[in-house]
């Protein structure tokens, strides 16, 4: 059984509603409650009890509630809280050492719940310290990206892209999403992508950023793969602020994928199609001949 299992097992799709749980009392001292639970992850090992371990997972979940009920929860502590988690609470089931704690489950789809808490401008620091903790948080900010792309502010916007242009790496992830409606089809399409990716598609960027989300790809290039820059091309193929010398290099990527493509109408379709084919695309509504 993982870490992840026993510490966070109780979150689950079949769970009942977070209104079903009895609410624990808040504690007259929030911050000292974090420092005794950050000890005792910090001190985690193989002789770590059960019952220890579920006090973490209780109290996590207590925060989770608190916050979703209302309660001014002194943010600095719960990043703490997260951060020695995601540190100290090592896999059972990671050949490399790694954590099970996902942000973009356990905090977003699983925890906090409502869009209010992420818009809310005095949150944004603490959105931001949990992006900065490392590529483990690009797709926690992919669903930020996807689902609440035009509601977020410009200054998250520029921010978290200055935190991700800081890395030498960009983690993969898959989004679960809907069909188009005109496929009438009642099932779900897996999306493969990376948080640049995801900043691209999001049209949230302006052309200077686009410009350096470019170079950014060439610097990291070396630590990627191909179908990763790929992606990333596949959107920058699409965008209206892509610069057209770039397009024009472009137009030699003949790979394939199926992913998502903007229609004349304005629709979005999920396709296959070369990047080549949508640069070309781009360069024409341009009036550039290739």
């Amino acid at each position: 059984m993982s870490i992840l299992s026993r510490l966070l097992g109780k979150k689950k799709a079949t769970t009942p509603p977070p209104q079903t749980r009895v609410i624990a009392a808040f504690p007259d001292n929030y911050v000292a409650e974090v420092k005794t639970m950050i000890k005792l992850i910090q001190s985690y090992s193989d002789e770590t009890t059960e019952e220890e371990i579920e006090s973490v997972n209780e109290f996590y979940f207590n925060t989770i509630d608190w916050i979703n009920h209302g309660v001014d929860v002194n943010l600095e502590s719960f990043y703490d809280l997260i951060a020695s988690i995601m540190k100290y609470m090592r896999s059972q089931v990671s050949t490399d050492g790694g954590n099970d704690f996902r942000l973009d489950n356990e905090l977003y789809s699983e925890g906090i719940q409502g869009n209010d808490f992420y818009l809310d401008p005095k949150n944004e620091w603490f959105l931001l310290k949990l992006i900065a903790i490392g590529p483990e948080a690009d797709h926690f900010l992919c669903c930020l990206l996807s689902e609440l792309r035009t509601r977020l502010s410009q200054s998250f916007i520029d921010l978290s892209l200055e935190i991700v242009m800081k890395r030498s790496t960009l983690n993969d992830c898959n989004h679960i999403q809907d069909w188009p409606t005109k496929y009438s089809l009642n099932a779900d399409v897996e999306v493969s992508g990376n948080v640049i990716a995801e900043f691209i598609q999001s049209d949230r960027l302006t052309e200077v950023q686009i410009s350096h989300v470019i170079k950014f790809l060439k610097k990291i290039g070396k630590n990627l793969e191909q179908w990763q820059i790929d992606t990333c091309d596949f959107h920058l193929a699409q965008s209206t602020l892509t610069p057209s010398d770039y397009l024009l290099n472009l137009t030699q990527n003949h790979s394939s994928r199926f992913g998502w493509v903007k229609e004349a109408n304005g629709e979005w379709d999920f396709i296959e199609i070369s990047i080549s084919a949508l640069a070309q695309r781009n360069l024409q509504v341009r009036g550039l001949s290739i």
